[in-house]
């Protein structure tokens, strides 16, 4: 992942262990959001190509760069929320190039100085949110009107709309042939809908894969997406078909 963005795949193992059993509610760190009223009407928006937040999911994040470090500043004297969003080009400046609408609201659930002059944070995500309008500022990085998807603060509907079979098979294939170290047990007792984002966050899918990926209507929807890009990233890489029920 290009610039000031990293995954923290081992923080992602102990989101999987953390969740097991509990009850999916849309609190970040010691907030939570419960209605538009609990969101803001504008953020400032952190442009990452590749960088995947998804609602209750997790990013961990090296920021380095001036306007990054301003932006982050800012936000931990105001309410910690940053609006985590693709460009649609690579290779161009990210703080003046054009975004895709569709993002998503991150709260700042960590903090630390590394003593560098570089900050690491950790952001959990609350909602995705759409770009309506961007705003005319004297700061260093850009700030939109946003709407935000306050269906994404609800608990969601995975009621048969989900093969947790398909899941587990598709998943467990990924993770064998790549030979990433997992406890099954654990999987075996996390949500689905926890699972869904979170396998969607760890794979290296592309930008407009991962994109696809924010923008599928529904926890359901995003399942089918990842089981489609998954078997096909696999296929790419063995050219094994891969056989879904």
């Amino acid at each position: 992942m290009p610039l000031s963005s990293i995954i923290n795949y081992s923080y992602l193992r102990i989101k999987l262990q953390s969740d097991k059993g509990s009850k999916i509610l849309m609190k970040a760190g010691n907030i939570h959001y419960n209605c538009e009223n609990d969101l803001p009407k504008q953020i400032a928006l952190f442009p990452l190509e590749g960088a995947l937040l998804l609602p209750g999911g997790f990013l961990s994040l090296n920021i380095f760069e001036p306007q990054a470090l301003e932006m982050v500043e800012d936000a931990m004297i105001s309410n910690r929320l940053l609006g985590i969003i693709q460009p649609l080009s690579s290779g161009i400046d990210r703080f003046s190039t054009q975004l895709y609408k569709t993002g998503c609201i991150g709260r700042i659930t960590n903090y630390n100085e590394t003593g560098s002059g570089q900050l690491f944070i950790i952001l959990q995500g609350v909602c995705r949110f759409t770009v309506e309008q961007e705003l005319v500022n004297t700061k260093p990085y850009r700030i939109a009107i946003i709407q935000s998807n306050t269906k994404d603060l609800q608990e969601p509907d995975i009621s048969e709309s989900i093969n947790r079979t398909n899941l587990l098979n598709i998943v467990e294939q990924y993770l064998t042939i790549h030979k990433i170290e997992y406890n099954w047990s654990n999987i075996l007792q996390t949500p689905t809908s926890t699972l869904v984002n979170a396998f969607s966050t760890l794979i290296p899918f592309t930008p407009e894969e991962k994109q696809a990926l924010l923008e599928a209507p529904d926890i359901g929807s995003r399942a089918q997406t990842l089981l489609a890009l998954t078997e096909r990233s696999l296929m790419k890489q063995t050219g094994m078909h891969y056989q879904l029920n």
